[in-house]
């Protein structure tokens, strides 16, 4: 269930937060023969450029962080190899985004398919700014071995690369998903330009990171938690002071150990936070939780990744305006 009577402009946001964002497509893999590997490069201006090209050189869209992103690019070498490789992905610093597209791909370790027939092959990805230790922390509770990892540093071309599908991914990967009038009408707005959807097999992944702080649970007295990153937004601290106030204890997430960032969302019925990445660890909250999210205004996004997310489990959530209105639409508040 989600709330938005709390926002300036309900009619605007509300139907566009009602959107469904679960996709029912059944997650397949494709077979890259003679396949390239541009491990990302940097490009002033853009996102950069790198993925997978097939065989006659042609990009495989979708194979860089996200649809419609990345691109081939003229290396100065590409080494030839006679393996036989799976892609994870394009791992990325910022967290919101290893725990959707950095595990998009992370179903198909778990597929009797590759269990039977790639168990033992490597998985490759490279680095877009780097995971980070909490990323590779998900990775190991997934069970996706350290030993068969493998960053990949320069191009080569592999006999066979694994391509699984996205479970998390944005609208243009969505296909015959999507009614055609409403992908018309949501080109209007940026809010609704790409909207990202999720399959079972991401509700299986998040489940099975949920279930490893259930058995690592330890009981904590406060049930309450505003969790804030190090970079606040102007007058954030008067949210801060706002929701301590209410007996919420504040967490900065990324200075913590993941066990214990997941252990507090375990013990949480009430969550509290600005939208962005540090929101999308609702994910982990046990269903039925209280979540309140506080948008930041970037051009009206209300970030279409957390409104995907709001909906991989059964949440009562609430969106509350908070930033002056004069300045509604910049990036980082103002917040009174």
């Amino acid at each position: 269930m989600t709330n938005y009577d709390f926002l300036y402009d309900k009619t605007f946001f509300g139907d566009r937060l009602d959107q469904n964002h679960y996709s029912p497509k059944k997650l397949n893999f494709r077979i890259i023969h003679n396949g390239t590997f541009l491990p990302h490069m940097n490009v002033d201006g853009t996102n950069g450029f790198g993925g997978i090209l097939d065989e006659n050189g042609n990009f495989v869209d979708g194979t860089f962080l996200h649809r419609n992103t990345g691109g081939a690019y003229a290396p100065n070498f590409v080494v030839n190899s006679n393996e036989t490789v799976v892609y994870l992905g394009m791992i990325v610093s910022i967290w919101g985004h290893n725990l959707t597209d950095n595990l998009s791909r992370a179903w198909f370790f778990k597929n009797e398919y590759y269990r039977r027939y790639f168990r033992n092959v490597p998985a490759i990805y490279t680095n877009m700014g780097g995971g980070g230790k909490g990323y590779w922390q998900l990775i190991k509770i997934l069970g996706i071995n350290s030993w068969n990892l493998r960053e990949i540093t320069f191009p080569i071309k592999f006999r066979t690369i694994i391509v699984p599908d996205e479970s998390f991914f944005l609208e243009d990967y969505a296909g015959d998903l999507a009614d055609a009038d409403e992908i018309k009408a949501s080109a209007d707005n940026f809010l609704f330009k790409t909207p990202a959807y999720f399959t079972s097999e991401y509700v299986d992944t998040i489940n099975e990171i949920r279930e490893y702080a259930r058995k690592n649970f330890l009981w904590l007295d406060n049930k309450k938690f505003y969790f804030f990153h190090g970079q606040k937004g102007f007058g954030e601290e008067k949210l801060e002071d706002f929701f301590k106030g209410k007996g919420y204890e504040i967490v900065r997430p990324e200075r913590l150990e993941l066990k214990d960032q997941l252990n507090i969302l375990a013990n949480a019925e009430s969550f509290a936070s600005t939208v962005g990445s540090i929101s999308h660890n609702v994910l982990f909250l046990n269903d039925h939780s209280e979540v309140i999210l506080i948008p930041r205004y970037v051009d009206l996004n209300m970030n279409q990744y957390q409104q995907a997310i709001n909906q991989v489990h059964e949440q009562n959530v609430v969106y509350v305006d908070s930033a002056l209105s004069v300045w509604a639409n910049s990036p980082n508040g103002i917040f009174y």
